[in-house]
């Protein structure tokens, strides 16, 4: 596809150089160069949308062994909490099995706290402070020159209808 490219590239330039009009065989090979480059492009799109068929199938397959994870680990935590129910009814804190040793225990870290956030006085809140995109884009776009920002230019990108 490259070398296509390039060999086109070369006869267009030959051919603004040149002003004439060109011979029969010339011709003939920058349609052929022509019909091979079109060739190349459609079997790289063909391609590139298998790509993305499979692509999409293994998202899918991919989402649902997520979702059959998410179904296990849920019913493991089930079983683990009922098995703890259980031990804390029993008053059993402790029990140890020839491959396993099972404690119930206090919770480690932070102690949670319940907050009604409405009802909390303006001293006991954090203020966050976080720059104003929109306000800093149509200031940039107005052409006004920040010295903390400046618009990035636009990529490209290839669209297949």
């Amino acid at each position: 596809m490259y070398q296509l490219t390039e060999d086109l590239k070369h006869l267009k330039a030959l051919m603004e150089q040149e002003g004439e009009e060109l011979d029969e065989s010339l011709d003939l090979y920058l349609s052929k160069l022509q019909s091979d480059l079109e060739w190349t492009v459609e079997g790289a799109i063909k391609l590139s949308r298998e790509l993305d068929a499979m692509a999409e199938a293994r998202v899918k397959e991919g989402q649902r062994l997520v979702e059959s994870g998410k179904s296990l680990a849920h019913q493991s935590s089930r079983l683990r909490n009922r098995l703890k129910e259980r031990l804390e009814e029993c008053d059993e804190r402790k029990v140890t099995t020839p491959l396993f040793t099972v404690t119930v225990s206090k919770s480690g870290g932070k102690q949670k706290i319940d907050v009604r956030e409405e009802d909390v006085p303006m001293e006991w809140k954090k203020a966050t402070f976080k720059p104003d995109m929109d306000l800093i884009r149509n200031e940039l776009e107005k052409g006004s020159p920040l010295g903390f920002a400046q618009l990035i230019p636009r990529g490209t990108h290839l669209r297949v209808k």
